[in-house]
């Protein structure tokens, strides 16, 4: 069949990330506005099965080209979509890879749209080259960052426009009833504070044994922990660890069962189940705070430090306070921080709230990028 009628998605899709996974889900949510079939969707994911249980699209190993290429040739639309593909931080391989996927777009004739994307950094000449190349060949360039598309103009690519993180525009699902029981059957009184920490040369044991000690010494009696796992095997073992010494020092946890959680809008819905969340992933304090929940942040990424200061939510910057390696200080200053945002709970929730409606406008702007051209 030569007809055009498929979209194809890409992105870091099938690895258990939670904010790639919901801007893949927020893509498919847009794309479905537009087409009725979602067999007509294609992503290309790590794990391809598991994304089509999951979203209920086509879809196909990101590494099989040759079963890539034909979707390629009867592509009305290609996204290369959300979150930073375009950075070789670690590798340039990342940057050669989504690169080659706009050069097969472009020789199958498919119109691509860059969505959402953060650009950079970009150490390397050859990232550098590949990523001016991929961006000319995009029909439509819509950017989450100014930096992005400061950048982006420096190379005289004009056509790119600042929208934001499609998460903004998610809209929660409905939990497993076990877990929605979990959340609220809990004592009168009491409040659930969520905790995500992940795995960073930024953070120790020793560390988050020391946060454990001075943030169960001074929570609130009633305050209960919820462990928030979102990626087991960076998170998990130095949760376990907080949750030892919080319940070693007379204080309830909520460990919730999260292999029931399939969509990533499920996360949204318990993040706004909480009260406060404590947060090194950027994604988790992105849900709290759309769902005006008051988050203090982590920062272990510049990302998290602009998010928080967006926002005007306090924030410990573990990249600068790990240098003075001196675990007792930091985690005084986390207790402090934690302890302002939870007696001040109300303005915070006010701030997060008011930058929350402008993100969401911005953010909204991607399905117009989409809309042109599937709409025409």
């Amino acid at each position: 069949m030569s007809e055009r009628e498929y979209v194809v998605i890409s992105g870091y899709y099938g690895f258990d990330n939670l904010g790639d996974e919901a801007i893949l889900e927020e893509i498919i949510a847009e794309v479905s506005r537009l087409i009725s079939d979602k067999s007509k969707i294609v992503v290309l994911s790590q794990n391809p099965e598991k994304t089509h249980r999951v979203f209920g699209v086509t879809s196909i190993n990101r590494w099989k080209l040759a079963e890539i290429g034909p979707y390629f040739s009867k592509a009305r639309l290609f996204i290369s979509g959300g979150g930073g593909l375009y950075q070789d931080a670690s590798s340039v391989k990342s940057v050669v890879y989504y690169a080659g996927l706009a050069l097969l777009a472009k020789l199958s004739g498919a119109p691509t749209v860059i969505y959402a994307q953060g650009v950079g950094p970009l150490k390397s000449p050859l990232s550098v080259a590949l990523t001016k190349a991929s961006m000319g060949f995009a029909r439509e360039i819509a950017v989450r960052d100014s930096n992005s598309v400061d950048l982006l103009r420096s190379w005289g690519i004009d056509k790119a426009r600042l929208t934001a993180d499609p998460v903004w525009c998610l809209q929660p699902s409905a939990l497993p009833g076990e877990t929605e029981a979990a959340l609220k059957n809990r004592p009168p009184g009491s409040s659930l504070m969520g905790l995500s920490i992940r795995e960073s040369h930024h953070i120790s044991r020793s560390t988050v044994e020391a946060m454990a000690h001075s943030l169960s010494a001074g929570a609130r009696e009633g305050t209960i922990l919820v462990p928030l796992i979102l990626q087991h095997n960076q998170d998990a073992e130095l949760l376990q660890v907080f949750s030892t010494i919080w319940k070693s020092n007379g204080h309830a946890t909520l460990e919730l069962d999260f292999s029931k959680i399939d969509r990533p809008s499920q996360w949204l819905s318990l993040l706004s189940e909480l009260d406060l969340v404590v947060g090194m992933r950027f994604h988790a304090l992105l849900m709290a705070l759309k769902s005006g929940v008051p988050a203090v942040g982590l920062a272990y990424d510049p990302k998290v430090s602009y998010l928080m200061k967006n926002f005007e939510q306090p924030c410990l910057n573990l990249a600068k306070s790990s240098s003075d390696n001196d675990d007792a200080a930091l985690a005084a200053e986390l207790a402090n921080l934690v302890k302002t945002a939870s007696s001040d709970n109300s303005a915070f929730r006010e701030r997060a709230q008011q930058v929350t409606a402008s993100q969401n406008e911005l953010a909204c702007q991607n399905f117009d990028v989409i809309a042109r051209i599937l709409g025409s």
